[in-house]
């Protein structure tokens, strides 16, 4: 099952990044959710300590734990699925060494979006104003690139809850959210709240809009 809410939790500071996780999973969610872990600049004993950490947490929520561009951690630590870039290790590649996990592929243009037709989803970026990103897709631009996706497409880059709507009626699978759950007092919460916004258009989806 692809999630239809992927939390992308801020890393730089691995302790704090554990204690919100902590808080986010201490109940179950009502359907998977997603969690992407970019573990950009650990060395991987660092790295592995603390997605052992991160799977337990997981486990007792019902959340599918993503690693972020490096297979082998996703591999050594026992994920359910990696998060490929746009270069880097094929799809082919990484189904071969690991034909048991989800793989996901970060997206930005139409070139990418049919490169990646053999991912189990897509991110696409960015929806909304983000800092230090590129300029925002909009619903306009989304709406384009969901057309041209085959595996299930993400929203990703400035999600909230007032535009997570707007993303899921572009016809959006789900979101990827970052900002708006590392700077809630209650993640768990904003998890779910972002759960039944996806849940609430759901309903109204055609079937190329609800899981393609």
């Amino acid at each position: 099952m692809i999630p239809r809410v992927v939390w992308v939790p801020d890393l730089d500071s691995l302790g704090t990044a554990l204690a919100r996780i902590d808080r986010a999973t201490r109940e179950r969610f009502e359907e998977p959710i997603g969690v992407w872990l970019r573990l950009y600049g650990h060395d991987a004993r660092t790295a592995l300590a603390f997605l052992d950490s991160v799977r337990r947490f997981t486990a007792r929520a019902d959340m599918s734990m993503l690693v972020g561009m490096r297979l082998d951690l996703a591999i050594a630590s026992g994920a359910d699925g990696v998060h490929l870039p746009s270069h880097g290790v094929s799809i082919g590649e990484a189904r071969s060494l690991a034909p048991g996990l989800l793989i996901g592929v970060s997206c930005h243009d139409e070139r990418e979006v049919e490169r990646a037709r053999d991912a189990d989803y897509v991110t696409v970026s960015p929806f909304a104003s983000s800092p230090g990103k590129a300029t925002p897709l909009g619903t306009t631009g989304l709406v384009g690139l969901v057309s041209r996706a085959r595996p299930p497409v993400l929203a990703l880059g400035g999600i909230s809850l007032e535009n997570a709507a707007a993303a899921l009626d572009a016809a959006a699978h789900g979101v990827a959210v970052k900002r708006s759950v590392d700077e809630a007092d209650d993640p768990h919460g904003a998890l779910c709240a972002f759960l039944s916004t996806t849940h609430g258009r759901a309903a109204r989806m055609s079937p190329r809009g609800s899981v393609p």
